[in-house]
Parts: C-alpha cells; structure tokens; sequence
C-alpha cells in the first residue's frame, strides 16, 4: 500500500500524477510479464493536504527491485522526495504474508482492514452493503475521487462474468 502527499511533494495536479505513477509502474511491472492490479483512493484532509492511497499487487521475488525504483518514479511524476510525502508499506507488515499458507487468515484480515480504509469515504449504502466499518469524510476534491486498473475494472468484471 502506497500513500504519496501531494501537497508536501509539490505537486499542482494530483490527477495527472496519479496516472503517470500507476503508469510507470505498470511499465515496469510488465518487463517482469506482471501486470498492474491495483485500486485507488483520493483523499483530502485539513491537515494532510490532497493525498492518495494506492493498494496494488507484487509478486514477492520483485519486492525489492520494486521498493528502489520508487524514487526515480516519484521524481519522473515531479514530486520532493523528503520524508511525510510518500509511504510504502506491506499489507499485514510482511511482504510475504500472503504467500504464506500458515498466514493467509492473517492476511486476510489485514487486506480487509486495507480495504476498509480505503471504502472509509464511500456512501452508506455501499458502506453498508460490503460491511466496511469504517466511515469518514474523504474532503473536498476534483477530478477523479477513485478507481481501479484495467484488468480488475468494470470492463474486466463483466467480460470474466459472462464467461462463467
């Protein structure tokens, strides 16, 4: 899970650098024949600033190549790279968590905790009808509030159901 601080970096137009991160990573996951899943939350808050939280998937042996090449990233989108302005972390603490039999209930709960935070903005009936607990105002924002990649959107949902 990812969370980058656009007020802190300095960047004007979070839309714009949303997309051009969820694209240089997708780049570079596909040279290891990955693709990008992920979903995603934009968020405003008096204190924070606009911010967004990125959940998305990486295959264990690509961790740590994944974990370097944030920087460069993070510069190519026109971000400061100084300390409050982008958070990287493991669901559950361990990136290996969910690959882990022994584990997969523990991350479970982890993953569902992530989820929650990041439903925590979403309206009563939707909040009510996933059983997400959490609840709090996401801020005043333009542009797109939340979405998710290609291959887990809606497109994608209604073509794998009309296969079954």
């Amino acid at each position: 899970m990812l969370t980058v601080h656009f007020d802190a970096a300095g960047i004007s137009d979070p839309v714009k650098a949303t997309g051009q991160l969820l694209k240089l990573m997708g780049d570079w996951l596909r040279c290891y024949n990955t693709a990008i899943t992920a979903v995603w939350v934009r968020e405003a808050g008096g204190s924070k600033g606009e911010h967004v939280h990125i959940l998305l998937s990486v295959p264990p042996p690509i961790v740590r190549s994944f974990a370097r090449m944030q920087r460069g990233w993070f510069k190519k989108i026109g971000a400061a790279w100084r300390q409050g302005v982008y958070k990287s972390r493991p669901i559950g603490g361990s990136h290996t968590l969910a690959f882990n039999y022994s584990s997969k209930s523990l991350y479970q709960q982890a993953l569902t905790g992530a989820l929650h935070y990041l439903l925590k903005g979403a309206d009563e009936r939707a909040r009510s009808a996933h059983c997400i607990s959490k609840r709090a105002d996401g801020g005043e924002l333009r542009g797109k509030r939340c979405s998710t990649t290609e291959n887990i959107g809606r497109t994608a949902r209604l073509r794998a159901d009309s296969l079954k």
